[in-house]
């Protein structure tokens, strides 16, 4: 079970949700990552207000995170290779994309 801090519908801070949800099973190319921490920024607030609209909701806060790679579906990517793709890559499922 994991939990993410998300809205619905973009607005005032009040829209947040602090809500249970299923990730969903990574596809190819993807790795699932538990987090220890996660950051949330300026850009977090912009993407809440709905200044920077996201292509669709749920949308998932927190793009900056520190974890563990619990599952992934890839092969032949070395291990730094892919912590630096996930860190930059997070997937608003609770999946990361490694591949560019």
């Amino acid at each position: 079970m994991s939990h993410a801090i998300r809205f619905h519908a973009t607005g005032a801070p009040d829209v947040l949700q602090w809500e249970v949800f299923e990730p969903a099973a990574p596809a190819a190319g993807e790795a699932r990552v538990r987090h220890h921490a996660v950051g949330l920024n300026y850009i977090d607030t912009y993407i809440r207000s709905g200044l920077y609209p996201q292509p669709s909701l749920p949308f998932t806060l927190g793009q900056e995170g520190a974890g563990e790679v619990t599952m992934a579906e890839f092969e032949r990517i070395s291990a730094p290779d892919m912590i630096e793709r996930i860190r930059q890559f997070f997937h608003r499922d609770g999946n990361a994309l490694p591949d560019p």
